[in-house]
């Protein structure tokens, strides 16, 4: 798992008491869980856009550039199925 989703598991459930007691034990590890899955679900899919659209960046202008950026945001988060 990694480091940031362990602190932000930390942060969002702080540990209670000591090891034993501590009820946000399990809480930590499913956030912790869902978060790195996320994130590899995440890079997984920009890097699927990008393999796809990456060429016509560099065969494109700058305007062309901020397009692609505006697409990319778009289509991560699921407003376009390019």
């Amino acid at each position: 798992m990694s480091k940031i989703a362990k602190k932000k598991a930390l942060v969002a459930y702080p540990q209670k008491y000591d090891n034993l007691l501590d009820t946000n034990v399990h809480r930590r590890i499913g956030y912790r869980q869902g978060y790195d899955k996320a994130t590899q679900d995440f890079l997984e899919k920009a890097c699927d856009y990008l393999q796809k659209n990456l060429w016509r960046v560099i065969i494109e202008d700058g305007e062309f550039r901020q397009r692609f950026v505006t697409d990319f945001k778009k289509y991560m988060q699921n407003e376009s199925e390019n």
